[in-house]
């Protein structure tokens, strides 16, 4: 259960440093930028309990950040597994 918990903090809550050149851009809107962190977090089997609370501010910065390219998010919702998921190195850019 830790290696889960420790993908979700990394994937969901998107450090600044891990924007790996800027992935941004891609003019996703707040439902977008939940429905990708759902996502995740469902592929990997985390109760909605532990994410709920923050999966609105989140998803609110997402979007007034433009944080994530359009190709990320495509990738990351045509995924069916955490493998695929993972396989599309989705960055969430927050500078």
């Amino acid at each position: 259960m830790k290696l889960v918990i420790s993908v979700a903090a990394a994937a969901a809550l998107a450090c600044t440093a891990c924007t790996d050149g800027g992935h941004g851009g891609g003019g996703l809107t707040q439902a977008e930028c939940k429905q990708l962190y759902v996502k995740g977090f469902q592929l990997q089997g985390m109760p909605e309990s532990v994410y709920s609370e923050m999966l609105d501010l989140a998803s609110q910065g997402c979007a007034e950040a433009d944080a994530v390219s359009r190709r990320d998010f495509e990738c990351a919702m045509d995924a069916s597994t955490l493998k695929q998921y993972e396989d599309c190195h989705v960055v969430f850019d927050l500078r």
